[in-house]
């Protein structure tokens, strides 16, 4: 796998006048820019962890657009995707925002509504990627607790008091309030009763 260090802009489209548009506003952002003519061609050098975003417009040689957000979803890759449309593409872009496109903008898009759709997108990545990280850091935390602590902690978080979990647990009051501090200090969570 290619270390990437910074997030990309990529590029899914057979014009390249595109790609060179894009180029520019990768550049006024700062930012590294990838295009590809074939969708097949961006899947083949793509890794879920790489950071950044997909533009691309629906029809494309062999996979589609479309194909290509089904393909990515598979793979758990959270990329947000901008989609470029002729005005035909009506149908297209509905089924596109309700896969879960970032945007979908119609060709010949206004400069300042693609700047924004490109860094809207890459605020939205860099969000879910930490989302990600953190939801991979409780799971890591919550599979390193104890039975005990795990029960105490659903039960809890379920609005059941102390005294009745530790009847159903058949433990003493102390042991069940116990490992519920346990479990917060574990996962590195604030308890507040």
């Amino acid at each position: 796998m290619v270390a990437q260090t910074s997030p990309t802009i990529f590029v899914v489209d057979p014009d390249n006048t595109v790609w060179a548009r894009i180029a520019d506003h990768a550049a006024a952002l700062g930012l590294n820019v990838d295009c590809f003519s074939w969708a097949e061609q961006f899947l083949d050098t793509y890794e879920p962890e790489f950071a950044g975003c997909l533009v691309s417009e629906f029809q494309l040689p062999a996979m589609s657009g479309l194909q290509l957000q089904t393909a990515l979803a598979e793979r758990a890759a959270t990329i947000p995707v901008v989609f470029l449309s002729l005005p035909r593409h009506t149908s297209l872009a509905d089924i596109a925002k309700q896969a879960g496109a970032f945007a979908v903008l119609e060709k010949p898009c206004p400069e300042a509504s693609l700047r924004a759709a490109l860094r809207d997108s890459l605020i939205q990545d860099d969000t879910n990627r930490r989302n990600l990280q953190r939801d991979v850091g409780i799971c890591q935390d919550l599979v390193d607790l104890t039975e005990i602590e795990q029960a105490v902690l659903r039960s809890r978080l379920t609005g059941e008091p102390t005294d009745k979990i530790a009847n159903r647990l058949h433990v003493e009051p102390q042991e069940a309030e116990a490992a519920w501090h346990r479990a917060f200090r574990k996962i590195g969570a604030s308890h507040h009763r």
